[in-house]
Formats: C-alpha cells, sequence, structure tokens
C-alpha cells in the first residue's frame, strides 16, 4: 500500500483489486445485499429489505429463502422496505411469477413502501398480478402510513 496526500489511498490485494481515492469506511467497500428480510415471529410480520440494483435472480432467491425459512407462516404480514431501490433489472415474468407463487392467507396484508415511480410501478404490476389472492397488497409511498394498514402502530 502507498499512501497518498489528504488521506488518500491507493489499496491493492494481490494486485488483481485496485481503489484510489479518500479511505472508506468498511460497510461502503463491502457490497450490499439487493434483497434480504427478517422475520419476527412474535408480531407475525416479515420485514423485507430492497435496495441497490435489484435483479431477477435476487428476488427469485430472496423469496426461495423466506419460503424455506422455518419460521415463516403465509398468515405473515409483510413489510417490504424498497425505498432504497436505485435501479431495477426485474422482467414483467418474474413480477407475475412471484405474484402467483406467493403463498398468502386471508389474514395476510402486504405493503411496499416505496420512494421512487419505477419502485411504485413494479409494486403495482405486484399488487394487480395479486388481485385475486386472499391476502390484501398496497402500494405506499409513507412507511408510517404503511405501518398503520399493517396493524404495526
Amino acid at each position: 500500500m502507498r499512501e497518498l496526500r489528504n488521506g488518500e489511498a491507493l489499496a491493492a490485494q494481490n494486485s488483481a483489486v485496485l481503489r484510489v481515492g479518500p479511505a472508506a469506511p468498511p460497510e461502503r467497500i463491502l457490497p450490499t445485499v439487493p434483497a434480504s428480510h427478517r422475520i419476527d415471529p412474535g408480531q407475525r410480520l416479515v420485514i423485507r429489505t430492497f435496495e441497490g440494483v435489484l435483479t431477477d435472480e435476487d428476488l427469485l432467491q430472496d423469496q426461495a429463502a423466506l419460503r424455506s425459512a422455518p419460521d415463516y407462516k403465509p398468515e405473515h404480514r409483510q413489510l417490504i422496505d424498497a425505498r432504497g431501490v436505485e435501479r431495477a433489472e426485474i422482467t414483467n415474468e418474474v413480477i407475475r411469477d412471484l405474484a402467483h407463487a406467493s403463498p398468502g392467507a386471508p389474514q395476510a396484508r402486504r405493503a411496499f413502501v416505496v420512494a421512487s415511480d419505477l419502485a411504485f410501478g413494479l409494486a403495482r404490476m405486484f399488487e394487480i398480478q395479486r388481485a385475486d389472492a386472499p391476502e390484501e397488497v398496497r402500494v405506499f409511498r409513507d412507511m408510517d402510513q404503511a405501518r398503520t394498514w399493517l396493524g404495526l402502530d
């Protein structure tokens, strides 16, 4: 490693990765996971987070991981926070397939919270595909409204 002025650093690991610029904290160097979830069985709640560049593969992997999680139940409410999505590389076919393959229960509710028009449109496509499902799906731009609709506040 060779130091540059003004706190800049040049880092090379095995000469394969080269990073030039201000030293960043570790959380900025590590990649984020575009799709993740956590389950709160006590509240019968699944919190899903989508951020960064979201792809078909990210959605399919997260859905498979969620469905195989031992604490997951179809009657759990879902809060899907997609406010951090910067770009989506998602096909209509995957949205349709996920919507039709998603388990649901009459008492379940699924709230999408979005910030961009793109995320709003994708979430609405999912909502429309789920129109005949036993659960309710809604898209929100405000987290507090989504939490209230889910009965969390």
